[in-house]
């Protein structure tokens, strides 16, 4: 034995034991569903958020919303909602109706899991927005990060934050885009469950898939293509009525598509000019060049082939060539157009837009040999780390704030015989996982009656807000659990990974 291998492992066996034991602290007490890892390390910004009819609020927020106030069936009015510690949970709420004076009390159905964040929700005045996976996360070196691996930021309105009525929102979110969803969400392996909902089996889950597959087909075989959608009761009104002693409900949870509007495509893209091309026109009118190329999915080979076929077509000059050289033409012109645009957009805004304005009429063929010389030709110069170095600007263009704020009003077509296709046959389908689906009927429901509770009798709603105020909306497994919701969904690298870069300032 070497002298010094006591030593050695007097000093390295204890480190060993600390690095598998911070690993395993690592492992456990992570938040997951189906197998993959939820982030709850990063702060996350409040979701406040108003709903409005029109892009922004699609573009900006979407996720899950509540906008409607219920309305009373067959002429049933709202007089009173009453909560009773003393009874069993799921029973505790009590609304009395009228309906040609005759006053009526029925049993409400609904947990305090479930009660408490939706009246602290309503209470809170601002917003409709639940959450959304277009967030923000306070540190905006962590977030350029998080989105830079193509992970997607999750924010949660105060009133579901930290509870398991909000990870049921979110899972109701992500039903028709994650066929992960189709699980629940467990911590060290054990479901967390809240009173009234049962711990699904294997076969369930996998019933729960079979769903998601079904819709989903479905959905891809359909000739309009959704982009995204909201989910609650946008245009979808929330009824009540009184029958056999208890309080119902009509209305069902509805996914509202959307998807950009026609002309959306070129006013998106010379917005990104205009945002990022000062990045390039900084460098060269060369980098501007491959910059505007970029931005049309035009890679460096094709538009270095162009050039040559370009050449070739003008030396020969057949008529077939020439309608190949006019289409290459009219490429370029549309380049360029785009570019004068942007650049015109940059003039009003940039200190230096008048320089990047005189770039561009560098950049303005006057005949075909121009297109060569002045277009096509420095794009053929540029090197390979030239376009990567491009390609990752693009990404930072595309996170700028700037291009955030002009791209919120972008108009978009709403897709509603589409919405309410696809929301009925979510429906038949059982919700696809229905124990998310139930969550999210319920919220949606008393969201609605709540609101009607506030806007008629403010001063009954504050109370019932003030005797829940020390309720309890813990899940009921596993016991004592402390519900920690994430902020990062993780649609790209793994996140333990990602977060130890971030520990430790590397990249």
């Amino acid at each position: 034995m070497h002298p010094f291998d006591g030593k050695l492992q007097r000093r390295v066996l204890p480190m060993l034991f600390g690095m598998l034991l911070l690993i395993q602290v690592t492992l456990v007490g992570a938040l997951e569903l189906a197998g993959m890892n939820y982030s709850t390390t990063y702060t996350a910004r409040p979701h406040i958020v108003s709903f409005q009819m029109g892009p922004p609020f699609f573009r900006m927020s979407g996720g899950i919303a509540f906008t409607q106030t219920a309305i009373g069936e067959d002429g049933w009015t709202l007089k009173d909602l009453h909560y009773d510690s003393e009874r069993v949970d799921g029973d505790r709420l009590q609304a009395t109706l009228e309906r040609n004076g005759q006053l009526t009390t029925v049993q409400a159905h609904i947990f305090d899991w479930q009660l408490v964040p939706l009246v602290n929700f309503v209470r809170a005045s601002d917003g409709e927005s639940a959450v959304t996976l277009f967030g923000e996360l306070v540190d905006k070196e962590a977030e350029r990060r998080v989105r830079s691996d193509k992970n997607m930021i999750i924010n949660f309105h105060p009133a579901f934050e930290n509870t398991l009525l909000g990870l049921r929102l979110l899972q109701a979110d992500l039903l028709l885009i994650d066929r992960r969803a189709a699980d629940l969400f467990k911590d060290e392996g054990q479901y967390i469950l809240g009173t009234g909902e049962i711990q699904p089996t294997e076969e369930d889950v996998i019933a729960n898939r079979a769903r998601f597959d079904t819709v989903r087909a479905w959905l891809s075989a359909q000739d309009d293509r959704v982009q995204s959608y909201v989910v609650g009761d946008i245009e979808n009104p929330v009824s009540y009525r009184a029958n056999d002693g208890r309080l119902r409900f009509s209305g069902a949870p509805r996914w509202f598509a959307w998807r950009d509007s026609d002309e959306v495509h070129i006013e998106r893209l010379d917005v990104m000019v205009a945002v990022g091309l000062h990045k390039f026109l900084a460098e060269s009118v060369g980098a501007a060049t491959l910059a505007v190329a970029a931005i049309y999915d035009l890679p460096v080979r094709d538009a270095r082939a162009s050039q040559e076929l370009y050449k070739y077509l003008v030396d020969q000059g057949s008529e077939e060539d020439s309608a190949l050289a006019e289409e290459l033409t009219n490429n370029v012109e549309k380049l360029h157009a785009s570019l004068v645009r942007s650049l015109e957009r940059l003039y009003k805004t940039h200190p230096e837009g008048k320089r990047f304005l005189n770039a561009a009429g560098r950049l303005e063929p006057q005949e075909r040999s121009d297109f060569v010389d002045g277009v096509l030709r420095p794009v053929g110069e540029m090197g390979d780390h030239q376009w990567e170095r491009v390609q990752t600007a693009w990404m930072e263009v595309i996170d700028d704030p700037r291009f955030r704020e002009a791209s919120r009003d972008f108009p978009v077509t709403y897709l509603t015989e589409l919405s309410d296709r696809l929301s009925a046959m979510i429906a038949e389908e059982n919700g696809i996982n229905p124990t998310v689906y139930a969550a999210l009927k319920t919220s949606m429901h008393y969201t609605a009656l709540l609101k009607l509770y506030k806007q008629q009798d403010r001063a009954g709603f504050a109370r019932l807000a003030a005797e829940l105020s020390e309720v309890s909306a813990t899940p009921q497994s596993p016991k004592d659990y402390a519900v920690k919701t994430p902020t990062v969904y993780p649609r790209g690298r793994d996140l333990r990974r990602l977060e130890q870069e971030g520990s430790d300032g590397s990249r």
